[in-house]
């Protein structure tokens, strides 16, 4: 996909404008709210990303929580994740399908999901990348409990003693 897509778009927050070369944004606010109910956890990891009329780009992972994730990729992905007749999801945001792999006990588990486009922003160190916010909808099963595993065995790495039952 070539840079010949641009236009205005609403996000959570604030009004976009992807353009040539770099993707503009209005002032951010000074302080950014948390919006994510669960804990961030730092991941870096390939993510395919399709938009509603099944386009695609791929994506790294910057972060995983339960209830979403934010992204890095080129703003020409992101200007992808906008098609003019996106399905969207009751607040009007742009609904995208993300496909990863998660590692949970020494194997990798693919992970499809339905997310919600949150926000895009400009990349303060590549001005031809974007950071971008998803919010999970609609979860199956299935992706709820990959999810859940993932965190748990995280957990696990992290504090092994509090995995261990009590012997006393």
């Amino acid at each position: 996909m070539g840079s010949e897509i641009f236009g205005s778009f609403l996000t959570f927050d604030k009004t976009i404008s992807i353009a040539p070369p770099r993707l503009a944004l209005h002032a951010p606010p000074t302080q950014v709210l948390e919006r994510r109910k669960a804990p961030r956890v730092p991941l870096k990891t390939s993510v395919k990303i399709a938009n509603s009329r099944e386009q695609s780009g791929s994506a790294r992972l910057r972060n995983l929580s339960a209830d979403g994730m934010q992204i890095r990729c080129h703003v020409d992905v992101a200007a992808m994740l906008y098609p003019h007749d996106a399905r969207t999801d009751n607040d009007g945001h742009p609904i995208v399908h993300v496909t990863l792999r998660l590692s949970i006990n020494r194997g990798a588990k693919l992970f499809n999901a339905a997310a919600a486009l949150q926000h895009v922003r400009a990349s303060r160190i590549n001005p031809q990348e974007c950071l971008v916010g998803l919010r999970f909808v609609g979860l199956s099963p299935h992706a709820r409990y990959l999810l859940n595993a993932f965190f748990a065995h995280r957990s696990n790495e992290s504090f092994p003693e509090l995995m261990r039952e009590d012997t006393a």
